[in-house]
């Protein structure tokens, strides 16, 4: 496991989210990315899991992922507490909170 890796991906990810929250409507934003985002985490999730090689997914678990979680667990947890903040919190706040690097 790389430490200094993860913390780079959780940094992109949660600025892509937070880009991608800015840009596109609150609506549109929780029902397209966000809602697909966490079905198709949990897809890739399975198919991972059940030792299908997943060309992006596969590498990132390999190689960023803690032992002794299941696979993916702390990109749900990611993913389900923007969703929670974008449904229940101002958008300026989710997308303060998504881009700083202690939020993602």
């Amino acid at each position: 496991m790389n430490e200094d890796g993860r913390q780079l991906v959780h940094l992109g990810f949660g600025v892509l989210i937070a880009l991608g929250i800015f840009f596109l409507s609150r609506e549109y934003a929780i029902m397209g990315g966000l809602a697909l985002g966490l079905f198709g985490g949990f897809v890739l999730i399975d198919l991972v899991d059940r030792g299908y090689r997943v060309p992006v997914a596969s590498a990132m678990v390999k190689n960023l992922e803690r032992t002794g979680r299941m696979p993916g667990y702390g990109a749900v947890c990611f993913v389900l507490s923007a969703l929670f903040c974008l449904i229940f919190f101002p958008v300026e706040y989710v997308v303060a909170g998504g881009a700083h690097p202690c939020g993602s």
